[in-house]
């Protein structure tokens, strides 16, 4: 791309129809979509920049705010990063330094993610065993249940017969009982 194929920002609040103060605040906010660059102390755009001006300024008027701007140009464009042309050689050291404690972090980050996957994986089988233990220990107190039913059942029926029993003979108990101590 050429410099002179790049637009300035009254030229581009020109072309867009944005006002100027507008233009700046949404380079500002959205530069990287906007492939926005400092030349000589003035801002330059690229040629596609008029079009992503206009989009942003009808996300913003169906309501969105600046982070959802975002999220929807990032959904949709490419962000451009400008480096520096005459980046020191301080400045590169530190850059890789610093890429490289980054790569370090996303390192630990998924090496605690592999750990926390292996540990959610354990529990998933501890709390199997765990309903499969309750589930017998469910089974074994019905049984009892059941076992408890049918004895009290039990005693219940041979009950009814010794009363149905006592009830059919002739003789009071009493009686018996009196007679028992006469002697007769």
């Amino acid at each position: 791309m050429m410099a002179s194929e790049r637009l300035t920002v009254s030229e581009l609040a020109k072309a867009a129809g944005i006002p100027e103060r507008t233009l700046r605040r949404y380079i500002e906010r959205h530069g990287a979509y906007l492939d926005a660059r400092v030349q000589g102390g003035r801002v330059t755009l690229g040629p596609g920049a008029a079009a992503i001006l206009r989009r942003i300024r009808d996300l913003y008027g169906q309501g969105m705010d600046a982070e959802q701007v975002d999220a929807a140009l990032a959904a949709s464009l490419p962000a451009t990063v400008t480096v520096a042309g005459h980046m020191a050689a301080a400045e590169a050291e530190a850059l890789g330094r610093m890429l490289e404690r980054v790569a370090e972090a996303m390192a630990d980050v998924a090496e605690e993610q592999r750990r926390q996957a292996e540990e959610i994986a354990r529990l998933r089988q501890e709390l199997a065993a765990t309903r499969e233990l309750l589930e017998c220990q469910e089974n074994e107190r019905r049984l009892a249940e059941q076992e408890r039913d049918l004895a009290l059942e039990e005693r219940d029926r041979r009950l009814m017969q010794l009363i149905r029993e006592l009830q059919t003979r002739r003789t009071p108990w009493w009686r018996r009982w009196w007679r028992g101590r006469l002697g007769r």
